[in-house]
């Protein structure tokens, strides 16, 4: 690669297949947990319903909380969460080329986190399919 020249651009599809396998281990997460709290209710005995407001509001609002923390940070692992992962794809810094931190990721998804469809549009808008979360850190999805 040249000095200055951006990394090859990765197409949308895979980036959509990456986060749409993101948002299905989300899903499974959840699933898993609503399980769970039916087995405590039929299996056991124990009924949501007897359980204290506050511990129902942590055993609901905790694995949201847990998935939109993922959600943010995920490309924080080696610059891959588990779809892009999956997807053999990364985020890198575009200056040096290393996969981006936790914070950086967590910056990067703010902007998809509230501007979602707004970032779509722009992003197909981009020869180099870069989001805006991407030119605000500096970052692009290349391949692995």
């Amino acid at each position: 690669m040249v000095e200055g020249k951006l990394p090859d651009a990765v197409s949308l599809l895979p980036r959509i297949l990456a986060y749409l396998i993101d948002a299905s281990v989300y899903v499974v997460a959840l699933l898993i947990i609503l399980i769970f709290a039916i087995i405590l209710d039929v299996g056991f005995g124990l009924s949501i319903r007897d359980l204290e407001l506050a511990l129902m509001l942590v055993i609901i609002f905790t694995p949201i909380l847990l998935g939109y923390i993922y959600f943010l940070t995920r490309d924080g692992w080696g610059g891959h969460g588990v779809g892009k992962s999956i997807m053999k794809l990364k985020v890198v810094d575009i200056s040096s080329k290393k996969p981006i931190s936790f914070r950086t990721s967590a910056k990067r998804s703010a902007f998809l986190t509230l501007l979602g469809p707004v970032e779509l549009i722009l992003t197909l808008r981009q020869p180099n399919h870069r989001r805006l979360g991407d030119f605000f850190n500096h970052t692009m999805v290349v391949r692995k």
